[in-house]
């Protein structure tokens, strides 16, 4: 479940994918803490001006939101590379 006071901070919109999908017990994500806590400190530092961001949840709930500081033309352009980026590297997945 998103935290509600997140979702109103950062404009998350949580969206379920078609179909019942049981939660799992999942252990904490290393790769992802840390990548969330690098992510902060270029924040804190000033060098991270906006971030947009995908949320996939244990029970596979999705949010997506943004925050910060940029354009439209910025913001829609890292998306598209994102998309076509993670599209690449995952394959046929």
């Amino acid at each position: 479940m998103v935290d509600d006071n997140l979702t109103n901070n950062f404009k998350v919109v949580p969206m379920r994918l078609d179909g019942v999908i049981p939660a799992t017990v999942m252990k904490p994500d290393q790769e992802l803490i840390e990548k969330l806590e690098a992510l902060l400190a270029d924040a804190r530092s000033g060098h991270l001006r906006a971030l947009g961001y995908t949320m996939i949840n244990r029970d596979r709930a999705i949010g997506t939101g943004w925050a910060g500081n940029c354009d439209e033309h910025d913001m829609t352009a890292g998306v598209n590379i994102l998309q076509f980026r993670f599209m690449s590297e995952r394959g046929d997945n």
